[in-house]
């Protein structure tokens, strides 16, 4: 279920099945308004505690984006990059790269990883969890989405 809030979008999800078909409409709209405009990288911040959804939520746009791999969370190894394979995508995106920044504690910590440059890359789809901890150097047009548990199985993103 899709609300509108202040100028933002909020969607109530009420199982994994519901997140992935959020996570399908949520990847074609960002397509339909790129397929025209599309210069560098993408970049989307997860924010949301842990077990909120956010790492469901990227396995499902990698499902979609037709990556073959096993998608989890690259907490240990930070960032983790994908080619897309989907040819409805792949015209736009060619790559997605899953960041889980949770473990960075210091923002020099990101310079031997070159977030900076990775930012600048074109047709490339970036998902960052835990962006507060790298806030400075996130690129002026990130999106942010805030995953909130609500129960069990019910969750609210906001973006």
């Amino acid at each position: 279920m899709t609300q509108y809030m202040e100028n933002k979008k909020v969607v109530i999800v009420k199982s994994v099945e519901e997140l992935e078909l959020f996570a399908m409409s949520f990847l074609s709209e960002l397509c339909e308004t790129l397929l025209t405009n599309t210069t560098g990288s993408k970049v989307f911040g997860l924010s949301g505690d842990l077990g909120a959804g956010k790492t469901t939520f990227s396995k499902a746009v990698a499902k979609e984006l037709g990556i073959q791999e096993v998608v989890t969370s690259p907490t240990f190894g930070i960032q983790k990059q994908y080619k897309v394979l989907n040819p409805k995508y792949s015209e736009i995106f060619s790559e997605f790269v899953h960041i889980d920044a949770y473990r960075i504690e210091n923002i020099k910590e990101t310079e031997p990883l070159r977030f900076i440059e990775l930012f600048q890359r074109s047709n490339t789809l970036i998902f960052i969890e835990w962006p507060e901890k790298i806030a400075e150097i996130l690129p002026k047009d990130t999106i942010m989405l805030s995953f909130e548990s609500i129960d069990e199985n019910t969750r609210k993103i906001s973006y």
